[in-house]
């Protein structure tokens, strides 16, 4: 976070037990769990920090889950509208795996203070197929009918260098259409 304000981490997805566990306890989060603090740049013997922790069921709609800070980590991605939160240094991973060839066309708006970039990247995060970024806080990087493989692929939302806004969701929507034919030679 920036000097001097809140740092929040929202939407962390604690790992639960197995269903094959004891009956009562499927579901029931693994634990204990612990939180590390700690300063990146200079002590502050002055001042005191205060830890609160929230459990809530994510609102209505569909949510990043934290941590997909990397190809390994990738949220499941749906069509439609898709939230999360971009913290200053945070970079969000989703995978979409489509029924088949299509176009896709890829909306990232940003909070206030987050100029998004949005990435489609290949199934392994190693290479870059489309990209987009936004021009201001609040507008939409968007990439329009990208020509989608028939296998998984990420999407990689980000901002610009010392960006960040922990207070306010970005939306990334999401929509395909079947890949359009090619047309044949006539003779």
């Amino acid at each position: 976070g920036r000097k001097g304000e809140k740092l929040t981490l929202r939407n962390l997805a604690l790992p639960v037990r197995a269903a094959d566990v004891r009956a009562a306890d499927a579901g029931a989060a693994l634990g204990p769990w612990y939180v590390v603090v700690r300063c990146e740049a200079g002590a502050d013997v002055e001042h005191r920090y205060v830890l609160r922790v929230e459990t809530a069921l994510p609102d209505q709609g569909n949510f990043e889950s934290e941590p997909n800070d990397d190809p390994a980590h990738a949220s499941p991605l749906a069509e439609g509208t898709t939230s999360g939160y971009l913290p200053v240094g945070d970079g969000d991973y989703f995978r979409y795996q489509p029924h088949g060839p299509c176009q896709l066309d890829v909306a990232a708006v940003g909070p206030a203070r987050v100029k998004v970039k949005v990435d489609i990247l290949n199934s392994n995060g190693s290479q870059t197929l489309a990209s987009a970024n936004a021009a201001k806080p609040k507008q939409s990087a968007d990439i329009q009918g990208f020509a989608c493989p028939a296998e998984p692929i990420l999407i990689r939302l980000s901002q610009g260098k010392y960006d960040g806004n922990a207070g306010e969701p970005y939306t990334l929507t999401l929509t395909s259409r079947p890949a359009s034919p090619h047309p044949g030679n006539r003779d």
